[in-house]
């Protein structure tokens, strides 16, 4: 009778060695971004906090070999936005200058289709119901209260990569439809005729190092 032919043992990686991806085609591909497409994606990040850009990094680079950038305030995110690629932007709700909503209003009123078109994941601690009414009013495609898990940054992700809402552009209002689900708080109904004068909230002055071209016309 022939001898089971036994597994040969495979041999541990080293202490301290960096584990492997897993590829298009492991089990866990789809939960570490793979399996949609996340992990060959860009993102930005504005945050001035070191901590919160590590953490950010961390958790976007688990989703795959994609692009990252990190700034610290909107100029500079205006100037990379410029040079292209980026899929999706994640900022903190106060990097300097410029709050995050503000950031994303003026990126809707920028210029350039593609661009304001770019969703935004807007994180605030403890955000109270005026921050949120006005983040959905800003064009924020998804409010992620800190702390959180990374499967919730990546739901979000997901949601505003994989399932966009229609896109909005009237002149009293520009970003994702604000009536289908998201997360952010419901209010009122998405009207697509465009909207009282006074209903538009006026834009902040862009700080200094913003191009012309995101300015309110």
């Amino acid at each position: 009778m022939t001898e089971p032919t036994r597994p040969t043992p495979q041999t541990p990686p080293p202490a301290g060695a960096p584990r492997k991806r897993p590829g298009p085609g492991h089990p866990r591909a789809a939960t570490s971004g793979f399996g949609y497409g996340l992990g060959r994606r860009t993102y930005l990040v504005i945050s001035a906090d070191p901590r919160r850009q590590d953490w950010l990094r961390t958790d976007l680079e688990a989703l795959g070999p994609g692009g990252l950038r990190v700034v610290d305030d909107a100029a500079t995110a205006f100037q990379v936005l410029e040079k292209g690629g980026i899929d999706l932007i994640i900022s903190d709700m106060h990097p300097p200058h410029l709050s995050g909503i503000a950031f994303t209003r003026l990126l809707r009123r920028g210029g350039e289709d593609t661009l304001k078109r770019l969703p935004v994941i807007l994180l605030a601690e403890t955000p109270t119901a005026h921050q949120v009414v006005d983040a959905r009013n800003a064009g924020v495609n998804e409010v992620l209260c800190q702390p959180y898990g990374r499967a919730d940054l990546h739901k979000r992700i997901r949601a505003c990569l994989l399932n966009p809402r229609p896109f909005i552009d009237t002149p009293g209002y520009v970003g994702p439809c604000r009536r289908t689900g998201s997360g952010l708080a419901p209010e009122g109904h998405e009207r697509r005729v465009p909207a009282q004068p006074d209903a538009d909230p006026a834009l902040p002055a862009p700080p200094a190092g913003i191009d012309s071209a995101y300015r309110k016309p």
